[in-house]
């Protein structure tokens, strides 16, 4: 957040490639730290003893959870990436020098990290005190198709709307909705959370970026974007329902032992 406001206020004074190499320097630095740090850090303690079980055979029990659970990680990166890619394109066609682009992304991503912040700290701890599970994950989507329908649809040409939406998309994947996924593996034993994660935060996060990516490379058009869009928040809001119908039938299964 303080990078992006600093990066933003560097523009006024020095040019974009003036501010390259300042944060190549900054990156450098922290790199220094980090080798210094790491050589008094020992993780051979914490060396993990489940055993010579396999991941996939941990979650063969609760199979149909891990796939429900996959496919909402896999859609939910699918809105993520085209969202992105939808901010992308209009933000090259509203914002045209070097100059405005370098300042306007170094405040767009400060706010992103400022509503992470602030969801974090204000929302979350309340939030699911007092409300369920399943409605915070029914929330999510509902509230990005809420906003992608305004903001990229309605409100396309301008900056500001576009910027807002963006930031959002991203303020609430980095906060909210990562800790609604941690906690969908509550349900699961300690080597079922360790199967799921391997297969969902491990394998299905990465494939999910990675096909999005390679589709929008050949398929590029705005009517096609704005489809998948829709329809990656309409299927991620229908794996939801079902999903907690398998997470109460695992919990209500291990309560009856």
């Amino acid at each position: 957040m303080i990078g992006g406001i600093l990066g933003a206020k560097l523009t006024q004074t020095i040019n974009t490639d003036q501010i390259l190499m300042t944060g190549a320097l900054i990156l450098i630095v922290s790199m220094m730290f980090f080798g210094i740090s790491s050589s008094k850090f020992c993780l051979s303690k914490n060396i993990d003893k489940r055993g010579n079980e396999k991941p996939l055979h941990a979650i063969l029990e609760v199979k149909e959870y891990v796939f429900l659970m996959a496919m909402v990680v896999l859609l939910s990166q699918f809105v993520i990436n085209l969202a992105n890619f939808k901010f992308n394109l209009l933000f090259d066609v509203l914002v045209e020098t070097k100059h405005e682009k370098t300042k306007n992304l170094n405040l767009i991503y400060s706010s992103i990290n400022a509503v992470s912040l602030a969801v974090q700290l204000l929302v979350i701890p309340f939030v699911f005190h007092l409300v369920k599970k399943r409605s915070v994950h029914l929330f999510i989507p509902s509230f990005y198709l809420l906003i992608a329908l305004v903001g990229f649809v309605i409100s396309g040409s301008s900056l500001i709307a576009v910027a807002t939406t963006f930031v959002l998309f991203k303020g609430l994947d980095y906060s909210i909705f990562s800790t609604a996924k941690e906690l969908l593996y509550f349900p699961l034993e300690a080597r079922q959370k360790y199967g799921a994660k391997y297969v969902v935060d491990m394998f299905v996060y990465r494939f999910g970026k990675g096909l999005i990516s390679i589709i929008l490379i050949f398929f590029q058009s705005p009517k096609f974007v704005n489809t998948l869009l829709f329809i990656s928040l309409l299927l991620w809001l229908g794996f939801v329902i079902p999903l907690f119908k398998k997470g109460d039938q695992i919990v209500t299964r291990k309560e009856s032992l």
